[in-house]
């Protein structure tokens, strides 16, 4: 939501500032985690990716997501979530 639209809603927010190259680090660390796992990410936002993992059948899809998750946790703190879906349609409409 863009913040002219949520004053529109909330004229009392109030919107603090960030610090944007603390976010591209983290940003950085965690689609470095996901490339080390996966050749094909796709990238929503700064936190948020769909891998595409059809070319690692032989492993345990499931494994794969914890062990990623993990990783992300023990790099940059925050607790990750994510599924398993047959495809990307199922994903998109999963993620909405």
């Amino acid at each position: 939501m863009f913040v002219r639209d949520a004053k529109a809603l909330c004229p009392h927010l109030v919107i603090i500032p960030y610090n944007f190259e603390a976010y591209e680090v983290v940003a950085n660390q965690f689609y470095d985690i996901l490339h080390k796992h996966c050749n094909r990410v796709q990238a929503v936002s700064c936190d948020e990716a769909f891998l595409d993992v059809t070319d690692r059948v032989d492993e345990d899809a499931e494994h794969t997501t914890s062990v990623i998750r993990q990783e992300i946790f023990e790099a940059i703190g925050g607790t990750p979530s994510a599924g398993v879906v047959a495809n990307m349609l199922v994903a998109c409409h999963t993620n909405c």
